[in-house]
């Protein structure tokens, strides 16, 4: 056997739950990592002497909010490719399984080799799409610091809710990964 395979396979997650965990504690410290960098530099705005909000759109402001329009979009179309080129192992994953039609997954069942390479790439997508809300989040915490700007404070809360709302539940994974089996060709 090919010793590049066989450590391929090594890394593959035995069990959906334990997917689904990695993909939480991702998420969350990619979340917490922007409120962090968010509320040290609002703190350490407010505490200038000279503190006062704007609101004017200046160019780095509409940088930032470009970024952040931009960087919400990919952020749902790039993990919908990444996820639809899972479709290869869920026909996979259709043979082997008596209920094809109406499959459940058990989360603490093993996974069947071609439900873990989905379930990887759905992590990935996963991943890169919450990567994708952070940086943006940083970035206007960062420009607000430079500029004090309430429109990009309001950004930068903006991306930390929408980031929030991407972390990984069992129950998406679940249903996700029964669809694609039950649509696989």
């Amino acid at each position: 056997m090919n010793s590049q395979l066989g450590n391929r396979h090594n890394t593959l997650p035995s069990t959906l739950s334990k997917a689904v965990l990695t993909m939480q504690i991702i998420s969350i410290a990619l979340l917490f990592g922007a409120i962090n960098i968010a509320v040290i530099l609002v703190v350490m705005t407010m505490m200038r002497d000279d503190a006062v909000l704007k609101t004017n759109l200046d160019p780095l402001v509409i940088v930032v909010l470009g970024v952040a329009v931009m960087s919400t979009v990919v952020s749902v179309v790039l993990p919908s490719m990444l996820r639809r080129s899972a479709e290869q192992h869920a026909s996979e994953a259709r043979k082997l399984r008596d209920d094809a039609n109406h499959p459940t997954i058990d989360p603490l069942a093993p996974l069947t080799e071609p439900e873990a390479l989905m379930l990887t790439r759905y992590q990935t997508a996963h991943i890169v799409g919450a990567a994708l809300l952070e940086g943006p989040a940083m970035l206007a915490a960062v420009v607000f610091f430079i500029t004090s700007n309430a429109i990009c404070l309001g950004i930068a809360v903006f991306m930390i809710l929408l980031l929030a709302t991407r972390v990984a539940t069992q129950s998406k994974v679940v249903t996700w990964m029964e669809h694609t089996i039950r649509h696989a060709a």
